[in-house]
């Protein structure tokens, strides 16, 4: 800062030689008491703005003064980046300033110097210094670049721009998109959509957009881009497979999800279900389950899923299944062999079967009653072969044969046999007789070992 004090004042006296030295002393006292402080400052003006800018109105205080100043006069200054160098006077001589044009040096400030009189003395002031800057000014407009379809991202390119851009004050760019009709007229700004790219949505879709570029430098200008085309909707695109649902059995249902899409709602879904072998063949189709059938037994089924939408349509296919398998289911029932008397061995068959793997068998033998019903299982008789017991006697057999794959199981019963009958067989040892045999004694006959039925309903006792 720079201080100048200019002093006029002086006093001139023509005192002639008849003037006498009392008329001097009658003047001197006024004029001594009429001199007054000069102007003196104590706080420097200050600009209103952080920086000048080129073509915007910058201006200054008075700042504060001591002594009674009752005018002020205000001399603006282009000076180099230091604020004291080199500065060439510019302006009208009032309190405010607009820069024309920016400085040809690089980094020119902006001050005044502010001078205050009280009609005799002056003193003068300079104020702070501030950059000059030559706001932003787009040259070629923005523009966007990207296909204007849902779920694609759109790029704002900034365009071209003058104005000042260093490093004190260097150019960069904020955004704002916009959604507007399909005519480009009232548009609104899109909520959160403020950076250089936007990935359109589906709300998107029968609008058009724009984006608003602002340039900042310390100063700020916006420009807009010409609006894209009328944003398109994207067709279906799968992003995950279908996935089939089920047991793969004949006489099941399967069922199958949509898969997984991308695509502007609303997509809608048609289904085709396949049987495969060598070659695969249309079975169910407009349905999302399918109910397997024994046409599928040995086979693999796979389903194609078609999503629509207003754009278009895609089709997706899930993988196949395993090959369809089936229950065992019987023929032609177990058949029981062997005579029925107690003692005697039974065996049964397994029965005629169908099923897809060939089935393997267990077995579960059952004592009933005379008529064939009523049936309980026998412990431990779990064979194809069965032994009659004295407890079989007087009942009837039935044996149930169950048939496993690796789609399940399933029974089958044998008809009743006849009723268990006794069954008797020489004995193993002979009668035998004890006592003495002298008259008047006692014989005793012991009735030997013998084989055959002996139980409650059919105690063995025998004669003599």
């Amino acid at each position: 800062m720079s201080l100048r004090i200019l002093s006029r004042r002086s006093l001139r006296a023509s005192l002639a030689g008849a003037v006498s030295v009392a008329m001097f002393a009658v003047y001197a006292g006024p004029l001594a008491q009429a001199a007054a402080a000069a102007p003196e400052n104590t706080v420097p003006p200050h600009l209103t703005e952080d920086i000048a800018i080129v073509g915007h109105q910058i201006s200054t205080d008075d700042g504060t003064w001591d002594g009674d100043p009752t005018d002020f006069t205000y001399q603006w200054h282009v000076c180099d980046s230091d604020g004291e160098s080199n500065c060439s006077d510019v302006g009208d001589g009032t309190h405010s300033f607009t820069p024309a044009s920016l400085d040809d040096r690089d980094g020119a400030t902006v001050k005044v110097t502010v001078t205050a009189t009280d009609g005799v003395d002056y003193a003068s002031q300079d104020s702070n210094a501030v950059d000059l800057v030559a706001p932003p000014e787009n040259v070629l407009g923005p523009s966007i670049a990207g296909e204007p379809t849902d779920g694609h991202v759109l790029t704002a390119e900034a365009g071209t721009w003058d104005g000042t851009s260093n490093e004190a004050h260097p150019m960069d760019f904020t955004y704002r998109w916009q959604r507007c009709d399909s005519d480009g007229l009232n548009c609104d700004g899109i909520d959160h959509a403020t950076d250089e790219t936007y990935r359109l949505t589906p709300g998107d879709v029968g609008s058009t957009i724009k984006v608003t570029v602002t340039a900042h430098n310390g100063a700020d200008a916006p420009a807009d881009s010409d609006v894209t085309d009328i944003v398109a909707a994207a067709a279906p695109s799968n992003t995950g497979l279908p996935v089939i649902s089920g047991t793969a059995t004949a006489g099941s249902q399967l069922s199958t999800d949509n898969g997984t899409w991308a695509g502007t709602p609303t997509i809608t879904f048609t289904y085709q279900w396949y049987r495969c072998g060598d070659s695969c063949i249309e079975v169910g189709h407009d349905e999302d389950t399918y109910d397997l059938t024994s046409g599928d037994v040995g086979h693999t089924i796979k389903v194609t899923v078609t999503a629509h939408n207003a754009a278009g349509n895609a089709d997706a296919t899930s993988l196949e299944t395993a090959e369809v398998e089936a229950v065992p289911s019987n023929a032609g029932v177990p058949v029981i062999s062997g005579s029925l008397a107690d003692g005697e061995t039974l065996s049964t068959t397994d029965g005629s079967w169908d099923g897809t793997p060939p089935p393997t068998f267990t077995y579960q033998w059952q004592r009933c009653d005379s008529e064939g019903d009523n049936c309980d299982p026998i412990d431990d008789a779990t064979d194809p072969t069965y032994q009659l017991t004295p407890d079989d006697v007087g009942h009837t057999i039935v044996v149930t044969v169950t048939a496993h794959n690796a789609a399940g199981a399933s029974d089958a019963s044998s008809e009743a046999t006849g009723v268990v009958v006794t069954a008797f067989a020489p004995a193993n040892g002979h009668p035998s007789i004890t006592g003495t045999a002298t008259d008047g004694q006692t014989l005793t006959a012991e009735p030997g070992t013998w084989d055959g039925t002996s139980n409650e309903a059919h105690p063995m006792d025998f004669t003599y």
